[in-house]
């Protein structure tokens, strides 16, 4: 069953799920942003609430990040290799901020042929694999504020559970920047969250904003490694790369690599006059690259790129995707690029 919302009905099929669990996973996609770390928090807080008899958990594929070890639940996660080694041990799964298993998994296909109910909460436009409920709401903000409206009237507001979803708010509307008409409801959400927490903003993202000098170091070698390209029939673009070695010399971890990378992209992808679309490539432990795809209004429309490419998904402005070998060899970060560049070449832009 497929909703649109979180509606009355979808609610209550929502809760019978949980109802008939004792062992419940919650997830989201690979390199955990602030919604995706704020929605599966605030889902497990909910739940460990309503039913403190049930062992409820929150695990990612990937390394976990010191920037969010000051919200509360974040040192209880679990990071693995990979997620699918984990389902054994569970008997309902829950994916957040996510609608594919391919964006939370190396080994969706095992996913896909377990037995557990899997459930989708997900905000993203693109079509989603088969779960026994989903609830795909495009009109919202993120996925921290359907876990918001699951919660509503369900118990009182408290300081821990506000933290968490408004770090999936803030995260995903570039603190209230990325708003759109239809979305205007999120400002009665914050006005509810900060009077009951009188949490001031400011101090709020002081507390997980911060960037290690390691990180900083990433960025400073993206600023390096950046270049201005031009592909016909495409916008002019910006992209940035990590090499293996620079990360090997270094000695730099997944953690340290993607939070350097995120804020870059952040920061710097799509901002250049003339350059309103890009992306940046950086290298993974798992052999694997990690693309993350930045546009403004009227460029390039990065979730259809990424999908047409079958290497990913996410918003239309903000998506990500990954590259593997075809002999499961580490792929270079440049024969990823050309990789990109060849489909290119063979394919024209959806502008949004």
């Amino acid at each position: 069953m497929i909703y649109k919302s979180i509606s009355p009905q979808f609610k209550i099929d929502f809760f019978k799920y949980i109802d008939h669990a004792d062992r419940i996973l919650i997830t989201a996609h690979l390199s955990p942003d602030d919604d995706a770390i704020g929605s599966t928090l605030g889902l497990q807080y909910l739940l460990q609430r309503l039913y403190p008899k049930k062992k409820i958990d929150v695990a990612f594929s990937g390394y976990p990040s010191d920037r969010f070890s000051c919200f509360e639940g974040y040192q209880n996660i679990k990071y693995n290799h990979d997620i699918a080694d984990e389902l054994k041990n569970y008997n309902l799964l829950i994916c957040l901020d996510v609608n594919q298993y391919s964006r939370i998994s190396s080994n969706p296909d095992l996913i896909k042929s377990t037995n557990l109910p899997k459930i989708c909460i997900d905000h993203h436009g693109s079509i989603p694999d088969n779960f026994s409920l989903t609830t795909q709401d495009v009109n919202a903000t993120s996925t921290a504020e359907l876990i918001y409206k699951i919660a509503e009237k369900k118990f009182d507001l408290d300081l821990i559970f506000c933290e968490s979803i408004l770090l999936g708010l803030l995260g995903d509307t570039g603190t209230f920047n990325y708003i759109k008409p239809g979305q205007y409801h999120i400002f009665n959400i914050i006005k509810k969250i900060l009077t009951v927490t009188q949490i001031n903003i400011q101090e709020f993202k002081s507390r997980y904003m911060t960037v290690d000098p390691e990180s900083f170091e990433v960025i400073r070698q993206l600023m390096k490694n950046s270049q201005f390209l031009h592909q016909k029939n495409w916008p002019n673009f910006h992209i940035s790369y990590l090499t293996r070695e620079y990360i090997a010399d270094n000695k730099y971890d997944d953690s340290q690599v993607g939070e350097g990378s995120d804020i870059f992209v952040a920061q710097y992808i799509r901002i250049i006059k003339n350059n309103n679309w890009g992306f940046v490539i950086r290298p993974h432990s798992d052999g694997s690259c990690r693309l993350s795809f930045r546009s403004l209004p009227g460029s390039v429309n990065v979730r259809d790129l990424a999908e047409r490419m079958g290497i990913g998904g996410g918003h239309d402005r903000a998506s990500g995707g990954k590259i593997m070998s075809a002999n499961n060899q580490p792929i270079d970060p440049l024969q990823a690029l050309q990789i990109v560049l060849d489909w290119m070449k063979l394919n024209s832009p959806v502008l949004v």
